[in-house]
């Protein structure tokens, strides 16, 4: 009977777990609390970080960008439509930027504006190899990443000594209003990344 009764509360935790994910506004929230505050997106550096990628760079193939990388990207070529930045960095390993790279030149960014960073495989390493990058010649930088990654991302920037204006695409907020297998797609990227802001913290990343 004890086995039944653990079993009976199982079931009862799921079925309150989907009404809460499929029928509540917890994902939006939870998003927007990730999010943090939007900027007028104007400067003068753009950063853009890689996301997912469905294949690495290898044996002289080009990497292939996942959805959320391939997102940010289409953004940081409407946000540079709008304010013209003089550059457009781009950072992530496993030939993710390089890839990115590729993608904004066909979405017409300038080839000339836009500046690698190959070497980041985490938003600290972002932080850290752009600040170099950077210099002391960075000038009003904005930073683009996912809703849900901005929060991390800035804090992250900042930490290292270069602030940013936040400019986040709106990556959960659009897969939460798609097919509802999103809705815990999202969640679980909402999870991960609430996780990974409680680990940064403790270590002083953020």
């Amino acid at each position: 009977m004890r086995a039944f009764g653990w079993i009976r509360r199982v079931l009862m935790a799921c079925g309150a777990a989907v009404v809460i994910v499929m029928f509540s506004p917890l994902v939006y929230w939870w998003t927007a609390a990730l999010r943090g505050e939007w900027s007028d997106g104007a400067g003068d550096t753009l950063i853009v970080l890689a996301a997912d990628l469905v294949t690495e760079e290898e044996n002289g193939r080009a990497a292939t960008l996942g959805q959320g990388t391939l997102l940010r990207c289409v953004y940081a070529s409407w946000a540079w439509k709008q304010h013209a930045y003089r550059r457009v960095v781009v950072s992530g390993a496993r030939g993710a930027a390089a890839a990115m790279r590729t993608f904004l030149i066909a979405l017409k960014v300038p080839a000339e504006i836009i500046l690698t960073e190959p070497r980041a495989d985490s938003t600290r390493e972002n932080a850290v190899f752009i600040r170099e990058l950077l210099g002391a010649d960075a000038g009003r930088v904005v930073l683009l990443s996912s809703d849900y990654h901005m929060r991390r991302a800035g804090a992250a920037f900042a930490r290292v000594g270069l602030a940013v204006k936040p400019l986040p695409c709106p990556d959960i907020a659009k897969r939460a209003n798609g097919a509802w297998f999103w809705r815990w797609e999202a969640a679980r990227l909402l999870g991960m990344e609430t996780l990974q802001l409680v680990s940064y913290s403790g270590k002083g990343w953020v």
